[in-house]
């Protein structure tokens, strides 16, 4: 089962993304990646090294490289992507209104210690 590798280079890294191909998928890699399933995983892996936006445009660009690669018979491609800074940024945790800090925190509020008063009412001794 031959396996193809793609290296994704954004800035400042390098993603790798490798596949096995089987069958009539190696000589026809575009009915793989034509399939939405193996474009979801494709995302998916790739979000889960950081990549959190990918516009369709820039995975039909990563998939075409690498189709073209793999009719040529190269096992591995570098194919750079341009991506916005916001794609590497984890989109933020949206926090409900009106949320406590024990719900959005694992926070539990420790005791005070108790304060007492010494009354007024003490007289001194002579």
């Amino acid at each position: 089962m031959p396996e193809y590798v793609a290296v994704i280079k954004i800035p400042h890294r390098e993603i790798r993304l490798p596949v096995t191909l089987t069958g009539t998928h190696e000589d026809y890699p575009e009915d793989y990646f034509r399939l939405e399933k193996n474009q979801s995983l494709l995302r998916q892996h790739l979000q889960e090294q950081g990549i959190y936006q990918i516009e369709d445009a820039q995975l039909k660009k990563l998939i075409d490289e690498w189709i073209s690669d793999i009719k040529e018979g190269r096992k591995y491609s570098a194919i750079a992507l341009d991506l916005l800074p916001d794609a590497i940024t984890p989109p933020p945790t949206p926090i409900p209104p009106n949320s406590k800090p024990s719900d959005i925190f694992d926070y539990t509020p420790k005791p005070s210690p108790s304060i007492s008063y010494e009354s007024d009412t003490n007289q001194a001794e002579f």
